[in-house]
């Protein structure tokens, strides 16, 4: 069947042909019922009976309709007339990227920019699950206002299901080949692995961007062969050509198209996002080295040791989780509730902006940022303008909030070992103390009172409240029972009656006069930051209960969640203007990597996955590297075989599969047993897994809290931290062949939290930190403990086989948490070469250190991510 001008295909009028491929001919055509012009995309007549290109052309609308994004191709419509298939989309005027790429030259920063673009729309894409497969020059678009537009998917897939392609045949080269025998994808542009037929992701689209960025470079492909099989063997085997341009492009932009075009898709940038920061950051670098014509600039160097590889440091910039780009079709909220429309950034800082507030005005947004170098607090007219930084000490300084008359703003502020909450004027100047050992504070609506936590009889955090008139009178309002573990984050409802927290799962809430407490919500997941809506009725907070992390609501009679910003990256902090109309929240978020140093040769080795790598344990005689990843969703414990501080060839192996999952992991020393604590049953319990194989079995369970387990030197005894006694102390249990022997005895006493125990070589003494410094003590009964460090802000500690030093991670006065050697007998402490930053405050910083003390890993971790406004929508109306 022909079909022609005035043609109607459902209520669509067609206007004019377009195009014609061959997988359809596209037409522009008539929304009758919104007055739109549109492109209507159909199936040829010769092939709509063909069962494969209908799967594929359907395959095609289904993935764009799944996306929303402004550097995609946005569907509208999908449907069937008079046995016809077809899909609409908007209607585009401009060109193609290789219509542009036919004329003048690009310039490095005009390709860099497309690149920027095309990355942030295939960042979107792989987050929903989704690779494009057939990335080119001609399925990227320029609109004539000079947006980009990446076209067709009609090779895209779902990522989770793309290694199940219905492809029958493989060539003896290894290449992909349909039914028909012909390549799926074009092979100029192609990845090694889709040539081999290998599982594909998003770093499949990474290789081929990079050959159109090359390509927008040079003016030449980075693998073009004389036949096919040349073009095959080049992108297999060859190395890309060096680029050759004139005028010379800077190397940091060269060596991010080098590693873009990497063989092994692990050696590529990790997601599009990452790729789309390094371009950005390439072309506003006013001080990147140029590369002259022809040169090809270093390999790149692990990045953990300040100063090496400076001129390619930018490539490595990550900031986990895409920035949010919600759906044009937003979800609509039960009974009329609010939708919210495309997020706009209000911060561009290239470190961590999180923890907003708007003012009580809604004028102003109040939050933390490391701009600085540390956590300061801010002020930000969401309207644009220079930020205003209100705390410029030395202190870390964060999570702010408004006083109801605007002109204050209250914060916590580590300035004397411990958090207490300070107040600022609006405009800056003196802080001046509020409340001593308070965090996480809110000021009631009337400006009476104020919100905060405070550990209780258990040095677990609690819910407190004080009258700002004398904050000395503070009453606690949860125990034990109000929740697990800690409580979190108190909100108070408009008319100051009640209080939201969180607690380790899930949130409560409890009258803020007193009283019995109560779960808000109950599928027992990490649901954070509430904040009341202007009318009491509901709440917003952040949850992971999807991947990745977002603002849910949540209403106060009850009822499922929902998710009101789905979308592509994570969001946290909501904050809610008075009005209820804009909301402010941050795309912070989160990664951890184990990183494995060889400190005898120098090198590094780095664990990455599309999740968190932490908590590493090194086997005795470092021939692996325990450590936990969420990598498939949930915490579980991955073992990593090791050469010399590099992984020996092999992929990690998955350990446990435990729900809820374990954590600081502990090799027993003979390295025949893995110790771990989990949360299970209302308890942290000690668990153990044999490495031979064997399911994981309890240790010990149902006493309190018992975590962090660490063996000792002959593998007969195991210290670990308990609560069972009403404060976190150090303990330790007889073992044997992985079961306890006995029952465990208490080694540190005291109404204060001990943590981290490491005993020493010898198996005498047990090194640990309290109040952020290092304690040691003769492991024995009733041995009496001694201080070693001050200044230290300790997080974790390992022995150094002399048994005379102590490697421990710390802020030791300053903003990063790194390494330092601890003399047992001077106390001295001395930084330790190479020097490895492994992250700010917020790090954990575990280390571990092999018998030997050559082998190190630790745990690096890095915050970023930006503030970011929605304007809301009534659905409907």
């Amino acid at each position: 069947m022909s079909l022609s001008t005035g043609a109607r295909l459902g209520p669509y009028e067609v206007l004019a042909p377009l195009g014609a491929g061959g997988m359809g001919e596209v037409w522009r055509a008539k929304d009758t019922r919104l007055g739109r012009q549109v492109a209507v995309k159909i199936l040829p007549d010769a092939v709509s009976r063909d069962p494969g290109r209908v799967a594929r052309f359907e395959r095609e609308a289904r993935a764009l309709a799944a996306l929303s994004h402004p550097n995609i191709l946005a569907i509208h419509d999908f449907g069937e007339s008079g046995g016809r298939l077809y899909a609409v989309a908007e209607l585009l005027d401009g060109e193609t990227l290789r219509d542009r790429m036919t004329g003048d030259r690009l310039t490095w920063r005009k390709a860099a920019e497309l690149a920027a673009a095309i990355a942030d729309g295939l960042a979107s894409a792989h987050a929903a699950g989704i690779v494009h497969r057939d990335l080119k020059p001609e399925n990227v678009f320029i609109t004539s206002d000079g947006v980009v537009k990446i076209l067709d998917f009609g090779l895209a897939k779902s990522a989770e299901s793309v290694s199940e392609d219905a492809v029958t045949a493989t060539s003896p080269a290894g290449v992909t080949l349909s039914a028909e025998g012909q390549i799926l994808g074009t092979l100029s542009y192609m990845a090694p692995e889709q040539l081999r037929g290998l599982a594909l992701d998003g770093r499949t689209d990474i290789f081929a961007l990079g050959c159109v960025l090359f390509e927008m470079l040079s003016g030449k492909r980075p693998f073009a062969g004389a036949t096919t099989a040349d073009t095959i063997s080049a992108i297999l085997h060859a190395e890309p050509p060096p680029l050759d341009t004139k005028p010379a492009i800077p190397s940091a932009l060269a060596a991010i198209v080098l590693r873009c075009l990497e063989k092994r898709p692990e050696d590529r940038f990790h997601t599009a996002h990452d790729l789309a920061i390094a371009l950005r950051s390439s072309s506003s670098d006013r001080q990147a080295a140029v590369t002259s014509a022809g040169a090809r600039p270093p390999k790149r160097r692990p990045w953990l040791v300040a100063g090496v590889a400076a001129a390619t440091a930018v490539l490595l910039a990550v900031v986990i989780g895409a920035l949010l780009k919600t759906s044009r079709s937003s979800p609509r909220g039960r009974s009329g509730e609010q939708s919210w429309g495309p997020p706009r950034r209000i911060t561009s800082a290239r470190g961590w902006d999180g923890e907003p507030a708007f003012s009580p005005d809604g004028t102003l947004v109040a939050y933390s940022s490391n701009a600085s170098g540390k956590a300061d607090i801010w002020v930000a007219d969401p309207e644009g303008g220079e930020p205003l930084r209100l705390t410029d000490d030395a202190a870390e300084d964060g999570k702010p909030a408004w006083f109801p008359d605007g002109r204050t703003i209250a914060f916590v502020s580590v300035r004397n070992g411990s958090p207490s909450v300070w107040k600022i004027s609006r405009l800056g100047g003196s802080p001046s103390l509020l409340v001593e050992n308070a965090d996480m504070s809110a000021i009631s609506p009337d400006g009476t009172r104020i919100a905060f936590t405070r550990p209780g009889a258990t040095s677990l955090p609690r819910i407190w409240v004080a009258p700002l008139a004398d904050p000395t009178g503070a009453v606690r309002l949860t125990g034990d029972e109000d929740g697990e573990w800690e409580h979190m984050d108190p909100a108070w409802s408009p008319d100051g009656t009640l209080l939201c927290y969180s607690a380790f799962r899930d949130l409560w809430l409890v009258p803020a006069a007193g009283g019995k407490a109560r779960k808000l919500t109950r599928e027992e997941k990490a649901d954070r930051e509430p904040v009341f809506t202007p009318d009491g009725k509901s709440i917003l907070f952040s949850s992971n209960r999807v991947i990745p992390q977002s603002i849910w609501r949540v209403s106060l009679d009850g009822g499922a969640p929902e998710r009101v910003l789905p979308g592509t990256g994570t969001a946290n902090h909501p904050s809610l203007s008075p009005d209820g109309r804009r909301l402010v929240f941050s795309t912070a978020a989160i990664d951890r990597d184990v990183a494995v140093a060889d400190l005898r040769a120098g090198t590094f080795y780095l664990t990455s996955s599309s999740g968190n790598d932490e908590q590493p344990a090194i086997a005795p005689d470092g021939s692996a590297v325990a450590y936990i990843s969420n990598r498939l969703g949930t915490d579980d414990l991955w073992l990593q075989p090791l050469e010399e501080g590099r992984a020996a060839g092999k992929p990690p192996r998955r350990l446990t599969n435990l729900d809820p999952g374990p954590a600081t992991p502990a090799f027993s020393p003979d390295g025949r047993w893995l110790a771990f604590f989990r949360a299970f049953k209302g308890h942290r319990d000690l668990w153990v897994t044999p490495l031979d194989g064997g399911e994981p079995m309890p240790l010990i369970e149902n006493t309190g809290d018992n975590v962090q387990p660490a063996w000792s030197p002959d593998g007969t005894r195991l210290a670990f931290v308990s609560n069972r006694a009403g404060h976190e102390h150090v303990w330790v249990l007889a073992i044997s062949g992985g079961k306890p022997v006995g029952d465990p005895w208490q080694l540190t006493q005291g109404d204060i939290t001990d943590r981290f125990p490491a005993w020493s070589p010898d198996g005498r003494q047990i090194a640990f930190t309290r109040r952020d410094e290092v304690w040691l003590v003769e492991a024995r009964p009733g041995a009496e403990p001694r201080r070693l460090t001050a200044g230290a802000e300790a997080h974790d500690v390992a022995w150094e086989p002399s048994g005379t030093t102590l490697l421990v991670s710390g802020l030791f006065g300053t903003p990063s948490l790194h390494l330092r050697r601890v003399n047992l007998g001077s106390g001295a402490m001395e930084p330790v070469r190479p020097h490895i930053v492994l992250g700010d405050r917020a790090a954990v910083g575990y280390l571990s250190l092999s018998r030997d003390g050559r082998i190190l890993a630790v745990d690096i971790t890095e915050l970023k991510g930006n503030l970011w406004i929605t304007e809301a929508s009534r659905d409907g109306r």
